[in-house]
């Protein structure tokens, strides 16, 4: 009896423990930020709708490295600096979305006299990331290094 309950508990920890590490696709509404710490200007792309982004079950959008990297990748071509900080905003909301653009852009732009130039749709816009479930053999990598 004992055995089973062991059992039990131990198959249900394994369902709960691969739910959590899946994500769901749904829409959220993201925008970046790049800045260069020996510039004076800052960039900031428009409030942007993304049908076909993952969630991680805590919120996290899945991938989101691979976002920001889109932008460096875009601003290293645009201004020619490779190594600018580039970071991405994101919600389910899009209200809230706006209202941590408004903050950011307002609170950056009067710190040290910044120009925060806004990037608008036709000059970037982020491309959907393929999001791939990780395995229990990669989990089981990372754990071993």
């Amino acid at each position: 009896m004992v055995k089973k309950v062991f059992l039990l508990l131990l198959l249900t920890g394994c369902v709960l423990s691969a739910y959590a590490q899946s994500a769901r696709m749904q829409r959220v509404y993201m925008f970046g930020f790049a800045a260069s710490l020996g510039d004076s200007v800052a960039f900031l792309t428009d409030v942007q709708t993304m049908d076909s982004a993952y969630v991680h079950y805590n919120g996290f959008l899945a991938d989101r490295s691979m976002y920001s990297a889109q932008l460096q990748q875009a601003m290293a071509t645009r201004t020619g600096k490779e190594n600018m900080t580039c970071a991405v905003f994101f919600g389910t909301k899009k209200n809230q979305v706006e209202k941590k653009y408004l903050k950011l852009k307002h609170r950056y732009g009067r710190k040290n006299g910044v120009v925060v130039q806004a990037l608008g749709l036709d000059q970037f816009r982020f491309l959907p990331v393929a999001y791939v479930e990780p395995t229990s053999e990669a989990k089981t990598t990372k754990e071993a290094k």
